[in-house]
């Protein structure tokens, strides 16, 4: 009988170490998967392209396209640059003209009627701005 619990617990002692062994392997996989801005390997599309708004964050809550139902589409945040360097940012019906400098691919945007700057990044179709107080982003997808 003692010899039918030891083999019981060996035994026991095996399957208890191949579980601890697969939930490692699976942890490992799962820590090697990638983000959805990994994925992107295609090129940036220019800051003159047609920008849609898609989001905004603002106090650490993020608000897509889809939560502004009831609001006016003229309300909409709007980012337009035809030539490269002049560019326009509306939110709130408020238009805000700017000037553009890029740098390592960071856009810095000044605005002619405010101090408030911002910094933008196109990564693949997507355009992100965010303001110099790091208060709000919003982001953008090319049309």
């Amino acid at each position: 009988m003692i010899m039918n619990n030891i083999c019981l617990l060996k035994k026991l002692r095996k399957n208890i170490l191949a579980l601890c062994s697969l939930l490692i392997m699976v942890l490992a996989l799962c820590a090697c998967g990638k983000s959805e801005e990994d994925e992107y390997t295609g090129e940036d599309v220019a800051i003159t392209s047609s920008w849609s708004f898609t989001q905004l964050e603002s106090g650490g809550e993020v608000s897509k396209r889809e939560d502004f139902k009831r609001v006016d589409e003229s309300d909409l945040p709007v980012f337009t640059c035809s030539d490269g360097t002049n560019c326009e940012f509306k939110i709130n019906g408020q238009g805000h003209k700017g000037v553009i400098s890029e740098e390592n691919g960071q856009y810095n945007i000044e605005f002619d009627d405010t101090e408030a700057t911002m910094t933008g990044v196109i990564k693949g179709n997507k355009l992100t701005l965010e303001n110099n107080k790091k208060s709000f982003k919003v982001t953008f997808v090319s049309e």
